[in-house]
């Protein structure tokens, strides 16, 4: 999905969400957001193809549920970053 979406829309693409999601899976289906690096998205794929597009694009990270949850994220965010 991350890669078709970047396919069609790379050109007109402004600005990028950082977010994670897990699936609830039952009835009903359901997604929760999540701190980054505990749900299901491939989130280095994400940023390998932000990266990709040669444009200076703003990232933005969040919503979160708590101040923990952000700095959470940022710190998995800085691992992803670090290891690419």
């Amino acid at each position: 999905l991350i890669e078709r979406c970047f396919d069609l829309l790379e050109t007109w693409i402004a600005v990028c969400r950082m977010g994670d999601l897990q699936l609830d899976t039952g009835c009903p289906f359901g997604m929760r957001k999540v701190t980054l690096g505990e749900g299901g998205l491939d989130l280095s794929q994400y940023l390998r193809r932000i990266f990709q597009t040669g444009q200076d694009l703003p990232l933005m990270v969040g919503p979160m549920t708590s101040r923990e949850a952000y700095a959470d994220s940022l710190e998995y965010l800085r691992l992803l970053l670090d290891s690419g």
